[in-house]
């Protein structure tokens, strides 16, 4: 039986190192969010996240639009500014600048602007270009980063995107988050961690898809910085069972093939199904081809913790012995054969709730052919 676990995660690529900065000697001014702002034909209240680093006595804020539709420019907080956009009686969308202006120092300018984008009067007409087909945002729930910081990469895929349609991200602020970055190309959101000296700590990137008259379509990632220091594995497991079925590439559509891969410390009762008491891990591993056609094995090597369908990825979920299932966010996986043909598999992963889990399993690897 084919249980399909529906695991989508962003890999992480983490490079280099930093400490939390001390007190900068310039201010600085940063947007937190990403794209255009979307606004309705009918108008609105609205508002946008921004940060403002080092602040100085003499220091001014403004915020405007040299467009008279959009005025009321007003900073509620420190973080956020308040604006108004008047309604759209055109059968055409328009647009406008905003800025965001820091002033300081007599005469030293900080400026940050972003486009205002109204949707027109008639907008969802049937003329409209969505037509009908929903879109979708595959984005894990949760990801984590290791307390050493470094630069990292969340990778997300739409799916059926429509003429049209813009996709736009917020985060919420985080001093020790830096460069926030969106390349709609590649599907790849960037940033740069600051080290941790800490307790855990995190933050939230939202990714919205704008698209027909008014449709709108959000998915939010929680980023997780672990503490400061690690304590190792919280559960060390060795898996005494073992079977697997292969899909080939029949789900993905590319040179990725799949294998799924069922784990168990008791023998299966039958091909698929777990013991009753029994500890087992669901692990989907997304590779190339098997070496040989005819024997259904994924490649030795390393596999990263990754997004559904993505090369040499793999995700993973827990079932405990009274039947709880865990998620997991992070994680790598190796994968080798020793002399005697046996599959040794080693994968160090953490779940949900932050707990290590090291898995291991030497043994036959014993994988059907599940293809139709």
């Amino acid at each position: 039986m084919k249980r399909k676990l529906l695991l989508l995660a962003a890999a992480a690529v983490l490079s280099g190192c930093g400490e939390r900065p001390g007190v900068q000697m310039q201010p600085g001014l940063e947007l937190l969010f990403f794209g255009d702002l979307e606004l309705p034909a009918e108008g609105c209240d609205t508002s946008f996240a921004f940060r403002l680093v080092n602040p100085v006595s003499d220091g001014n804020l403004q915020a405007g639009s040299s467009e008279t539709w959009l005025g009321g420019f007003t900073p509620a907080s420190d973080s956020t500014v308040t604006f108004t956009a008047a309604p759209n009686e055109s059968e055409t969308q328009r647009s406008a600048v905003v800025s965001l202006v820091y002033t300081y120092g007599g005469d030293t300018e900080i400026r940050r602007e972003f486009t205002a984008v109204q949707k027109a009067r008639d907008a969802g007409t049937p003329d409209d270009p969505w037509t009908g087909v929903t879109p979708d945002i595959i984005l894990n729930d949760i990801q984590a980063v290791p307390a050493e910081g470094g630069t990292v990469s969340v990778f997300y895929y739409l799916v059926d995107p429509v003429d049209g349609g813009k996709l736009s991200m917020t985060w919420t602020d985080a001093w020790w988050v830096s460069d926030m970055a969106c390349d709609t190309v590649e599907a790849k959101i960037t940033f740069n961690v600051a080290a941790n000296d800490g307790e855990k700590r995190s933050f939230f990137i939202t990714l919205a898809y704008l698209y027909g008259a008014s449709e709108k379509l959000e998915k939010t990632i929680e980023i997780v910085q672990t503490a400061a220091e690690s304590e190792g594995p919280t559960y060390e497991r060795r898996m005494t069972d073992m079977m697997g079925i292969y899909y080939g590439n029949e789900d993905t559509y590319t040179d990725v093939h799949e294998y799924h891969t069922f784990l168990s410390n008791l023998p299966f009762d039958t091909p698929g199904d777990y013991t009753t008491g029994s500890s087992s891990y669901n692990v989907e591993i997304y590779g190339a081809a098997p070496a040989d056609a005819a024997v259904f094995r994924p490649l030795a090597g390393t596999y990263g913790y990754g997004i559904t369908f993505m090369m040499n990825t793999f995700s993973i979920v827990h079932v405990d012995a009274f039947g709880d299932v865990y998620g997991f966010y992070d994680g790598t996986m190796t994968v080798d054969y020793d002399e005697a043909g046996n599959m040794v598999l080693d994968i160090l992963a953490t779940d949900e709730n932050g707990d290590v889990h090291h898995v291991t399993y030497t043994g036959a690897p014993d994988y059907t052919d599940g293809r139709d």
